[in-house]
């Protein structure tokens, strides 16, 4: 959230323009991506998701994306840092137990991060 606040007007005219749709999709290809190899590297290779994993991956990709544009919209009335912290106590209401892709967000696997980067 700190580098969407930092150059919001830029994200403001991609998220928040109509006509730049394109935009949004290669962003959501792009977190999808990110989603999938860190799924990659955290699941167990014979464990299989409670969830199908491309449910896991569209409803974090819309609800993340949604809620930027809609902060961007508002005016960003919040600072990126709350903005953050609600994301993650959010999260944290998820049962994480049957949507392991919550753990992408979490600090605590960070060193899995630099695998897949």
């Amino acid at each position: 959230f700190q580098y969407i606040e930092s150059e919001a007007d830029i994200f403001d005219v991609l998220l928040n323009n109509e006509r730049n749709d394109f935009f949004y999709e290669q962003l959501y290809d792009r977190l999808s991506e990110q989603l999938s190899r860190f799924y990659t590297v955290m699941a167990e290779s014979d464990e299989q998701p409670k969830v199908p994993l491309n449910l896991q991956i569209s409803f974090i990709d819309s609800a993340l994306l949604g809620l930027i544009s809609h902060w961007l919209k508002d005016g960003m009335i919040y600072t990126s840092r709350y903005m953050t912290q609600s994301v993650g106590k959010m999260l944290d209401q998820l049962d994480s137990n049957n949507i392991l892709l919550l753990d992408f967000f979490s600090h605590e696997t960070e060193p899995a991060l630099q695998d897949i980067q």
